[in-house]
């Protein structure tokens, strides 16, 4: 402990306890001052979820900008390589995946942070329906975020695979082949975690954790603070190199399928696609960088 407070003070307080807590519990719900309106905007937070999700065409199709992020990480033909084996042969891929990772085991099963984190709460907690209700529960909530499951899925399998390759593509030396897969393993979820972040509790950012109505404004940050640390813990001299494309390239590219969905490339006004050009190159990277905020980012 005095070696910890020497290096920062807080940590302990900030960092290992939170953590610890989150753990333990498996829940980012704090106790609010009334349980009667916890449980409203519990069951609110729920609703909007899926009936935003619910399908949402556009938002499932986005899900793929997330192996530009994952370039980060993987090289890009090894991810290519993922994706091809994704399409010529997915069920043996997906059955090997999951043999040799826990982590993508119980990630490919409980897909989508909203989704895990929603449905964790209904199996933990007592103060919900119970039986055939909590079943019920769970069901829908599964259907209303199928399709962003699956093309998360879809990502995840691609970036493991691509990652699981290029570290069996170069062995260190006095390794054994079976030091080497268990590395190629761990690698693989690491650059899966990275780039897509992660569902569990304990490896959220501190702020999400909160009372019911606090969470009601954290809704869907989680994947934007995944990209917000990609660039603040990204190497000196690689940050502008990293916001481009585990921000700026991710963000266009998911406008630009929004603006094509939502029939948006006309040039209405004749101002010479002014507005649309806006809309794809900097309105992208507002919104962005505005979902990034707390409490402000789910309303942008």
């Amino acid at each position: 402990k005095k070696a910890m407070h020497a290096v920062d003070p807080d940590a302990i307080d900030q960092l290992f306890l939170p953590f610890l807590d989150r753990a333990v519990t498996q829940s980012l719900y704090k106790e609010g001052a009334h349980p009667g309106t916890s449980m409203f905007f519990k069951y609110f937070r729920r609703i909007a979820g899926v009936k935003i999700m619910a399908g949402n065409i556009v938002n499932t199709l986005q899900q793929f900008t997330g192996l530009i992020n994952a370039t980060l990480y993987v090289k890009a033909h090894h991810v290519r390589n993922g994706l091809w084996q994704l399409l010529t042969n997915r069920r043996d891929l997906t059955d090997l995946i999951i043999s040799k990772s826990k982590f993508m085991d119980d990630r490919l099963q409980n897909q989508m942070f909203e989704l895990s984190d929603e449905m964790r709460e209904i199996v933990l907690h007592k103060r919900g329906l119970k039986g055939k209700g909590k079943a019920l529960q769970r069901k829908g909530l599964r259907w209303g975020y199928f399709l962003q499951a699956t093309a998360q899925n879809m990502v995840d399998i691609c970036v493991w695979k691509g990652a699981f390759e290029q570290a069996m593509e170069s062995p260190k030396q006095g390794e054994s082949m079976a030091e080497q897969e268990a590395r190629a393993v761990t690698e693989a979820d690491s650059a899966v975690r990275l780039s897509q972040g992660s569902f569990s509790p304990e490896d959220v950012a501190g702020y999400e954790k909160g009372t019911a109505a606090g969470r009601a404004w954290t809704q869907f940050t989680s994947y934007f603070n995944t990209v917000l640390n990609q660039v603040v813990f990204a190497q000196k001299g690689d940050k502008i190199k990293t916001a481009l494309i585990a921000f700026s390239a991710p963000m266009i590219v998911a406008e630009a399928i929004a603006m094509t969905l939502w029939g948006k490339w006309d040039d209405e006004d004749d101002d010479g696609h002014v507005d649309t050009a806006w809309d794809l190159l900097g309105g992208s990277q507002w919104r962005g960088a505005a979902a990034m905020v707390p409490a402000f980012g789910p309303t942008a």
